[in-house]
């Protein structure tokens, strides 16, 4: 059984994004849709006068880490590295759901909380592919921006035991989604795998969640999470704020605008 128990991670470094709205957001999300126990959120240094940095307090705890500088001999040069391997290590220990910041939360992910591991399918060989396909002839990569886990887990270990070599490749992110998949192919029992519509339901050249088209929101019915895609979605996401989800009218805010009015948290996750 996976508890309910999310992990977030921000680490500042070099070419490190600034925490934005969209930040918040997820943290929002995860907590009133998932209702965890609780929400950890590891960080190794607090951004000054950011006012999502904030936000975010009332709902999580706050664990000042110090991210490691290498693993298993192979220095982790990006903060994108050194959070691919924390998240890892922080769900062998804890076991639970990890998101990335950019990972908004549809519907809680309780129907899958029986399993061991549970990841979902990113990209595909053919990039025209349907999202809506579980065929592992098919899948390209596996999203390392939604892991579920029991403490403990079998394939948390394997991936952490074949993570230095793969960090080796020179391949960008190869140790994070390709890995897992040459993991799966050798022994699909490590974890579940959902279809990309699961986790990741649009991929980074499809912006129907900024537009208002009949019949869009139906296609994220089958969705515990969406992908916001910061890193290449940046100026866009840069103009979401409050105030955005007041006056727009897309399906991003048909979505997320009544989270433009913060609650009053009364009780804190600790």
């Amino acid at each position: 059984m996976i508890p309910n128990i999310v992990h977030f991670m921000y680490f500042i470094g070099p070419d490190s994004r600034e925490f934005g709205f969209i930040n918040y957001l997820a943290v929002k999300t995860a907590y009133e849709v998932q209702k965890p126990d609780i929400i950890y959120f590891y960080y190794n240094e607090e951004p000054t006068d950011n006012p999502n940095w904030e936000r975010i307090r009332p709902y999580v705890k706050m664990v000042k880490i110090d991210p490691p500088e290498e693993y298993g001999g192979v220095p982790l040069n990006y903060p994108q590295y050194k959070a691919d391997v924390v998240r890892l290590q922080k769900l062998l220990i804890h076991g639970g759901i990890y998101l990335d910041t950019d990972i908004l939360m549809l519907k809680p992910l309780t129907p899958l909380m029986d399993n061991e591991c549970v990841l979902g399918a990113e990209g595909y060989v053919d990039q025209a592919q349907d999202l809506h396909t579980n065929d592992i002839k098919k899948i390209g990569s596996i999203s390392n921006a939604v892991i579920m886990a029991e403490p403990s887990c079998r394939f948390l270990k394997e991936w952490l035991l074949h993570l230095p070599k793969a960090l080796m490749s020179g391949v960008w992110a190869y140790h994070a989604v390709t890995l897992p998949l040459e993991l799966y192919k050798k022994d699909n029992s490590l974890f579940e795998l959902q279809e990309a519509e699961a986790f990741i339901p649009f991929d980074f050249r499809h912006k129907y969640i900024f537009e208002n088209k009949e019949g869009d929101k139906e296609r994220l019915s089958s969705s515990y999470t969406m992908h916001m895609w910061e890193t290449i979605w940046k100026d866009d996401l840069r103009q979401i704020d409050k105030e955005y989800l007041e006056t727009q009218d897309n399906l991003f805010c048909q979505l997320f605008s009544k989270y433009a009015k913060e609650k009053i948290v009364t009780k804190r996750l600790m």
